[in-house]
């Protein structure tokens, strides 16, 4: 099979953006096409910088792919995570891989690195407690009576392009309007739905599960992924040894210390970037 990579980004995220695009130049050996999605006001400023095999779409085109009706638009965290399902309206290939854009990647890597047992592995044993309500959410948004959380883990997954379409029609058929409307409603501040009481990483693992006729994925805690959020020397020197032993594929490097204070400075952030990737290259 081969994988496509979707990388919803933004203009406040563009100098991450930039180093993971160089990192799929380098170390992406994914058979597919690459998806980059951004808010129509960011278009130019990523059109200056992005590789040019990579295909650029605004977020406002994916929607309106959609027929959505209304008018209302915000790049919020929401809104995000409709968008990594409304684009397998543009998908080609049969599965597709969601990067974040403060993802680094730390190796090659081809489809077989997610394959378990000749499926494609979705990756569960995520314990935050956060998480764990939302997947109980979500489950009572599809429209299950009864729900035995497992723990999905919410960042950078592999979805299967038809199983996402099957899961859109499915949330149409609960209610009474358009699948994009229900989902970009649900962004709308102060909406009864707001926050939402799903996202999107449990929509489809729940799905896939519980109501897809097909099986196209092995459950896995395998994780592949490694959190860093940088708070001092101290921070990171603990986690480039906690990487040598868990050797994750990839690794989610949050550019903010704390979500309450300001960005890490950019010539310090490619500076902590190069000191993570000489440790494990």
């Amino acid at each position: 099979m081969v994988f496509d990579i979707f990388i919803k980004s933004t203009g406040q995220d563009l100098l991450c953006f930039q180093e993971l695009q160089k990192d799929i130049k380098i170390y992406s050996n994914l058979g597919g096409k690459v998806y980059v999605s951004v808010p129509k006001q960011d278009y130019e400023l990523f059109q200056n910088v992005i590789s040019e095999d990579f295909i650029l779409l605004t977020d406002q085109e994916i929607i309106i792919s959609w027929n959505y009706s209304g008018k209302y638009y915000s790049d919020n965290w929401y809104m995000q995570q409709a968008l990594k399902l409304l684009i397998s309206r543009y998908i080609e290939n049969e599965y597709y891989l969601i990067l974040d854009s403060n993802t680094l990647i730390t190796r090659r890597f081809d489809e077989n690195d997610f394959y378990l047992n000749g499926l494609v592995k979705y990756n569960i044993g995520n314990e935050n407690g956060d998480d764990l309500n939302f997947e109980y959410s979500t489950a009572a948004f599809l429209g299950l009576q009864s729900y035995k959380a497992v723990g999905f883990n919410n960042v950078n997954q592999v979805f299967n392009t038809a199983n996402v379409r099957q899961l859109l029609k499915h949330i149409e058929s609960l209610v009474d309007e358009p699948v994009a409307d229900n989902l970009i409603t649900s962004c709308l501040p102060n909406h009864e739905k707001c926050p939402p009481p799903w996202t999107e990483f449990h929509l489809y693992g729940i799905f896939s599960k519980e109501l897809s006729p097909v099986q196209h994925h092995a459950y896995s805690r395998d994780n592949q992924i490694a959190h860093f959020k940088y708070t001092g020397r101290d921070a990171i020197l603990k986690f480039i040894n906690d990487i040598q032993a868990s050797k994750p594929l990839f690794i989610k490097f949050w550019k903010s210390r704390r979500l309450d204070v300001a960005d890490i400075p950019d010539k310090e952030y490619l500076q902590l970037i190069s000191e993570l990737k000489s440790s494990f290259q």
